[in-house]
C-alpha cells in the first residue's frame, strides 16, 4: 500500500479471508517503525481500562462493542463485562442481553475454515450472524467488510460494494478495511476506485 513501487515487508490481504483468519495469519502485521501509529486495539485498551476503573451497564457495553469489533472473543475482560450485563438483566433491557449472550456464543462458531467460505452453506448463516452483530452495533466497520467478501464469494456484487462502502465510510483509515477495500474494488473490477482509495488515506505513506 504505498505510492512507490518499494516491496519491502509487503503484506496483501486475498479477498478469500476475513478479518480473524488474517491477523490469526499474521496479515495485519506492520513495519516496527510506525508499530505506534497504527494500533486497532487501541480503542479496546481503553475500553479495558475504563471497565476495569468501574463496573457498570455503559463500560460493559463499550468493552462488548470493542470486542466484537475485533473480534476478541477470548478477552478475559470482555467475557467478564458479558457476564456482568446478564447478571444484571432485571436492570437492563432485552437488546444489551442479546448483545451479551451473542457476543459469548461466537466463540463456538470460529471453527469455520477459511477455505471453505465460497461454500453457499457457509456464506449464507456467516451473513446472518454478521447482519445479527450489526443490529446491535452498526459502527461496525469490520463487520460490514467481512460481509462484503462473503456476498463477493456468492457472486452478489451490488450488496459486496454497499457493504464495503459503508465499512469504508466508518474507518476510512483503518489498515485492514483499506487493504480489503482495494481488493474487493479490483474484483468488482473497478481499479480506478481501488487505487483512489489507497492514494486518499495518509497511510500509504508509511504502510507498504
Amino acid at each position: 500500500m504505498s505510492g512507490t513501487f518499494d516491496d519491502t515487508n509487503r503484506q496483501a490481504i486475498p479477498r478469500c479471508l476475513d478479518y480473524s483468519t488474517a491477523c490469526a495469519l499474521g496479515l495485519l502485521r506492520i513495519a516496527r517503525e510506525h508499530e505506534r501509529i497504527i494500533r486497532p486495539e487501541f480503542q479496546k485498551f481503553r475500553a479495558i481500562s475504563k471497565w476495569q476503573e468501574s463496573h457498570n451497564i455503559y463500560t460493559a457495553v463499550d468493552l462488548l462493542a470493542e470486542a466484537l469489533i475485533l473480534k476478541d472473543f477470548k478477552s478475559e475482560h470482555a467475557i467478564e463485562a458479558a457476564d456482568y450485563v446478564l447478571n444484571k438483566s432485571k436492570t437492563t433491557n432485552t437488546v444489551l442481553n442479546e448483545l451479551a449472550s451473542h457476543f459469548l456464543e461466537q466463540p463456538s462458531k470460529q471453527n469455520i475454515q477459511s477455505t471453505q467460505i465460497s461454500e453457499p452453506q457457509i456464506a449464507y448463516p456467516a451473513i446472518a450472524n454478521l447482519k445479527k452483530s450489526i443490529r446491535f452495533y452498526d459502527r461496525n466497520p469490520i463487520a460490514w467488510c467481512d460481509m462484503a467478501l462473503y456476498y463477493a464469494t456468492l457472486a452478489q456484487m451490488d450488496k459486496a460494494r454497499t457493504a464495503m462502502k459503508v465499512a469504508l465510510n466508518l474507518a476510512p483509515n483503518n489498515r485492514f478495511i483499506l487493504r480489503s477495500a482495494s481488493s474487493c474494488f479490483n474484483h468488482l473490477r473497478e481499479p480506478d476506485r481501488a487505487v483512489s482509495i489507497l492514494r486518499r488515506s495518509p497511510l500509504h505513506l508509511l504502510d507498504p
